[in-house]
């Protein structure tokens, strides 16, 4: 989603510039994101290619030529730009395992803080007290992260309005 956001931006900026995105999957999954993408495509017109970028050389104007394979029309590509950007995934903190063996907090198959449950306890960890934020628990965006901030801020002050008593 991150490039998806930069790349309506960079049109909201300059409706001619051509943007490209190249992925290999897109992960969707928050409220209004499908739909932001299909925005992206249609109303800002950025192209998505599903490939592989197998390599990326300047040529001799300067540009950047982007080796491509599309996994989609199974055919490689060549494609000329201006500017690459890179988008990094996101993955836990590499301090992430040594801070839940410290704190015995159980983490999840990919590395981030297990909370209790998705729906009724989305900020709390498996041991009483201790509660997520950010993406502590898993990749969100800015929106997602603030309100799962203000969520863990208001389970710890009902903790501390009952004298420390948690649950």
């Amino acid at each position: 989603m991150y490039s998806i956001k930069n790349a309506v931006m960079a049109k909201e900026h300059d409706p001619e510039v051509d943007v490209t995105v190249y992925y290999a999957d897109i992960r969707a999954f928050g409220k209004g994101f499908e739909e932001f993408l299909e925005m992206a495509k249609t109303r800002f017109g950025v192209k998505f290619i599903r490939g592989r970028v197998a390599e990326v050389v300047e040529t001799d104007d300067e540009k950047a030529l982007v080796r491509v394979e599309d996994t989609e029309d199974l055919k490689f590509m060549q494609n000329k730009h201006d500017l690459i950007v890179l988008s990094g995934g996101i993955q836990p903190s590499q301090g992430m395992q040594i801070l839940a063996d410290d704190i015995a907090i159980e983490l999840d198959s990919d590395g981030y803080v297990k909370v209790e449950h998705p729906l009724l306890y989305p900020v709390d960890a498996d041991v009483d007290g201790i509660y997520t934020c950010g993406c502590s628990d898993g990749p969100k965006d800015i929106p997602d992260s603030v309100a799962a901030g203000s969520a863990a801020a208001m389970r710890a002050t009902i903790v501390l309005a009952r004298g420390g008593e948690v649950k």
